[in-house]
């Protein structure tokens, strides 16, 4: 007994020091940016995120929440002082754990979100090694009762799995929001007729991209294309007579005004330019636009 209760002691010192350690470390890249465990509570995690990608932290009002992360280092530590110490290390261990794996669970479902807008991210092994030494710590905890730290780590993944998509529903929302009243309210920088975008881009595609990536464009023309998707998102596609053409992405609030439109419909839209795609196979050219709204 004794033997085995050393080996829990050593295997619970380990999973501190490596839950403490691990929070510093890259636990995944967002195209070429390293970001750590310890960012989220620093602030850099949103800074990175916003500053790269456009998604900024949506609640800025509640940024201090997250220092309740750096809980996980100092807990961990404590906890393995006092199993040293023989003394009770449950709830140091307990808060060390569960706030571990919940950080982990943030930044995974975050990441994978990214891959929405087009970034690319790796999770590096450190993540996979914070969430597995944050469970080891809670199951070698001071407390022989195993279905209580099982039921505790079920219900931290639930929560935090649950209570990310409830927040990330908001978040969307006011997001939304925050980029569609832009799009509305900014002055374009191009106004200019669907074939003569078109034919720019076929022209000197380089060109037309320097020229009007990430740019406000007003963009009028006779529509040949309404599409909306099983998710309620839509588009509004202007082609011209070589099968390139341009495409206005919208979300699932303009859908009752984007199925108003009719194929043929001459119409103003005004949107981000996010790019131009030439296929191969095809021959044609795709040029994209995103946080789209229709002037007329």
């Amino acid at each position: 007994m004794t033997t085995t209760n050393n080996k829990t002691n050593i295997a619970h010192v380990i999973a501190a020091a490596v839950l403490a350690i691990s929070f510093f470390l890259q636990w995944v890249k967002w195209s070429a940016t390293g970001i750590t465990g310890a960012d989220l509570p620093s602030g850099s995690f949103f800074k990175t995120a916003d500053a790269e990608f456009g998604l900024p932290n949506p609640f800025p009002q509640l940024s201090f929440l997250f220092n309740i992360f750096w809980l996980i280092p100092a807990a961990a530590l404590i906890a393995a002082i006092l199993n040293l110490l023989k003394k009770n290390t449950f709830w140091p261990s307990i808060i060390a754990g569960a706030l571990g794996i919940s950080v982990v669970i943030v930044f995974y479902l975050f990441s994978n979100q990214l891959i929405e807008l087009g970034t690319t991210r790796t999770f590096q092994p450190w993540l996979f090694v914070h969430a597995l030494a944050a469970i080891a710590l809670i199951l070698t905890s001071g407390n022989n009762n195993w279905l209580l730290k099982a039921g505790l780590i079920l219900v931290t993944v639930l929560g935090t799995y649950f209570g990310f998509n409830i927040a990330g529903k908001q978040a969307e929302k006011k997001i939304f929001e925050k980029t569609h009243e832009s799009t509305n309210s900014v002055k374009a920088d191009f106004t200019i007729e669907a074939s003569a975008l078109i034919k720019e881009f076929l022209t000197n595609d380089t060109a037309a991209r320097n020229k009007y990536n990430e740019k406000v464009l007003e963009v009028i023309g006779p529509v040949t294309e309404v599409a909306v998707a099983a998710d309620s998102t839509s588009t509004i596609k202007f082609a011209d007579s070589t099968g390139s053409y341009a495409i206005f992405s919208f979300e699932k609030n303009d859908m009752p005004k984007v199925q108003l439109i009719k194929t043929g419909d001459n119409i103003i839209v005004k949107g981000v330019c996010s790019g131009s795609i030439f296929s191969d196979i095809l021959g044609t050219t795709s040029i994209s636009f995103k946080r789209s709204v229709l002037n007329k």
